[in-house]
């Protein structure tokens, strides 16, 4: 994706529901724990209600303490995707 604005965006923090395909996507200046609770406090559990479960990459924004808590207190599962990251063969 780009170029982005200057507006210093860089990354887009995406949610998708499973069942509807609804999308929810905010565009963040940083790709950390803080951008990624907030979203889900005010984007997610706010508008929507607990989701039953979280699939996510199992990037470290997704498996830190306060990120756990906040689910565990909400009662809201988590499953992680195996990312396979392939390299072409170089001769």
């Amino acid at each position: 994706m780009g170029p982005f604005p200057p507006f210093g965006y860089e990354y887009i923090l995406v949610a998708v529901d499973y069942v509807s395909k609804w999308i929810e996507a905010i565009p963040t200046k940083t790709c950390d724990r803080k951008v990624v609770l907030k979203f889900f406090k005010s984007n997610i559990f706010s508008r929507f209600g607990c989701p039953r479960t979280i699939i996510s990459d199992n990037g470290t924004h997704f498996i830190n303490s306060q990120f756990k808590a906040l689910l565990r207190n909400n009662r809201v599962t988590t499953r992680s995707l195996c990312i396979i990251l392939h390299s072409p063969m170089v001769k």
